[in-house]
């Protein structure tokens, strides 16, 4: 299953329209890699594709740093690794 993440709205924006209560807290971020597969947990089972150039709401950090949880516009929630942002 291929979901992707399109339009033209910008992070913030993207954000505080799919993410009201996440808008002020959270931050917005892109996908640097060309693509990274989402997981339920931090080493978990897939959930979906976030592809280069989608935006993500940053919800959480671990204690490592070495993941993240997102969620985006799709909606797609799980978690990355912290490199899928870093680098655009």
């Amino acid at each position: 299953m291929r979901l992707r993440l399109t339009g033209t709205v910008t992070g913030v924006a993207l954000a505080a329209a799919a993410f009201p209560a996440a808008a002020a807290a959270a931050s917005v971020e892109r996908i640097c890699l060309p693509e990274v597969t989402v997981l339920d947990s931090p080493r978990g089972l897939p959930v979906g594709v976030l592809y280069r150039g989608d935006r993500v709401v940053v919800l959480k950090r671990d204690g490592t740093r070495r993941w993240i949880r997102v969620r985006s516009a799709a909606p797609i929630s799980g978690w990355i690794t912290s490199r899928s942002v870093r680098g655009c």
